[in-house]
């Protein structure tokens, strides 16, 4: 199944970037995505406030950022809207970096300088996996008048669900 298959029109990505020649580059790789919308920002405090009135699917940021940095960032935005995707983005990686975004709970970790074919694959499978936890999020199945030896429940990390139920007594 494609990204396209499970991809629930528009996604939104907020990029954050404080070279705004990389946030061109991103709306004109992505401008023939007409199912994802981007949107820039120059730095971490404009990003939090467009993140606080809106609903993103993606925080796509720098590290390296004036003030607050793209982890410090990272770990605010994870707080405020946990369901959301999450991805760091450095020409400076070092093992210090990905141990932070590690603890920052980011969903991927980009080294610069960025591949279009590689950054738009990562982009529309992050989004995509969101809004795919999203339309599952609000589901509830009920097993009315089953025996909890009935049923056998499958966990991950994000739901439960019910694999079998027997409706016949042993």
């Amino acid at each position: 199944m494609s990204h396209y298959e499970t991809l629930n029109f528009p996604g939104r990505v907020l990029v954050v970037e404080d070279d705004p020649m990389i946030i061109a580059l991103f709306q004109r790789w992505f401008s023939w995505h007409h199912e994802l919308e981007l949107v820039g920002a120059s730095g971490a405090q404009e990003a939090l406030r467009l993140w606080r009135e809106s609903d993103f699917d993606l925080l796509l940021t720098d590290i390296e950022l004036d003030g607050m940095n793209g982890v410090e960032l990272a770990i605010e935005a994870r707080r405020e809207r946990p369901d959301a995707a999450i991805a760091l983005m450095t020409a400076h990686a070092s093992v210090d970096y990905a141990t932070q975004a590690v603890r920052a709970t980011v969903n991927d970790f980009i080294e610069k300088p960025l591949d279009k074919v590689d950054i738009c694959g990562r982009v529309l499978a992050l989004v995509a996996e969101v809004q795919k936890r999203r339309a599952g999020a609000g589901r509830t199945v009920l097993a009315a008048g089953a025996h909890p030896d009935d049923v056998e429940p499958r966990w991950n990390e994000n739901s439960c669900a019910i694999t079998h139920v027997s409706c016949c007594s042993k």
